[in-house]
């Protein structure tokens, strides 16, 4: 009985020497930016997702260890190249993710940059085109988002939907002048200009007398007109007018200023 006690005992004291004798080899996974999804297989094209994120360090044993492809990827983030390793005695990946871009321009520039998630919601920024956005700077960068521009004296944009994709994007809006004509017909001014609201409710008719007066609000005309008689002038003066339309979404950029002198009697 004493004898067959030792042998199960000799039996476990080799069998955990054993196991502490087997070599362990450690990995580690980090990236920059951090919690990126870890994807791995036997090739490049047999990667699969983990359920384990950035940064990683674990240890494994030697019985356990094979060759392996790693890649991580991250929303907002160019997907990492793969980087295969062959079984060695110490693995330590590095990864470092480029930010997906989203630039926006215009013709001609220098246009104010809105953005929402939805039509309805769309936002006026602090950008002006050309712009490009990223994780970095901030924004709407990669998410499915609504954009527009905005330009005194022109119409303003379509509005463009961009969805969320795994690589760099790029739109570009074409901006139209808001047309805006003064003549003179007695004394009287004639403005007309050409309609560029789908929805507009109306337009506003604003006027200053002289190049440093201020602009007032002096008609309002129902939605399609197109014209407007002033015959409230004075001779020897000199009358600027803007126009801008309006809507249940608000209202557009001024048109560009029409400028009209009145002579003398």
């Amino acid at each position: 009985m004493a004898l067959k006690i030792f042998c199960i005992m000799f039996i476990g004291i080799v069998s955990f020497l054993s196991a502490c004798s087997e070599t362990i080899i450690q990995e580690i996974i980090t990236c920059k930016p951090a919690q990126a999804d870890i994807y791995w297989g036997k090739t490049p094209s047999s990667l699969e997702k983990s359920e384990l994120e950035t940064p990683l360090s674990r240890v494994i044993s030697a019985s356990k260890w094979e060759p392996y492809c790693y890649q991580v990827k991250k929303e907002g983030y160019h997907d990492s190249s793969a980087i295969c390793r062959e079984e060695e005695g110490y693995r330590l990946l590095e990864f470092k993710l480029i930010p997906i871009k989203t630039t926006i321009t215009s013709e001609p520039p220098g246009a104010v940059l809105c953005w929402g998630p939805s039509m309805e919601e769309i936002k006026q920024t602090y950008h002006r085109t050309p712009v490009t956005l990223s994780d970095d700077s901030g924004g709407p960068n990669w998410k499915s988002c609504y954009f527009q521009v905005k330009k005194d004296g022109y119409v303003d944009s379509e509005i463009a939907f961009l969805p969320r994709q795994p690589n760099d994007r790029k739109v570009r809006f074409k901006l139209f002048p808001y047309p805006l004509k003064a003549t003179l017909s007695n004394t009287k001014v004639i403005l007309s200009w050409k309609d560029n609201s789908p929805d507009e409710l109306g337009f506003i008719i604003e006027r200053k007398k002289g190049s440093i007066g201020i602009f007032n609000e002096i008609a309002t005309v129902g939605p399609n007109i197109t014209s407007y008689t002033d015959g409230d002038i004075i001779s020897n003066c000199t009358y600027y007018y803007r126009v801008r339309s309006f809507s249940a979404a608000g209202f557009s950029c001024y048109s560009k200023n029409a400028r009209m002198m009145i002579p003398g009697e």
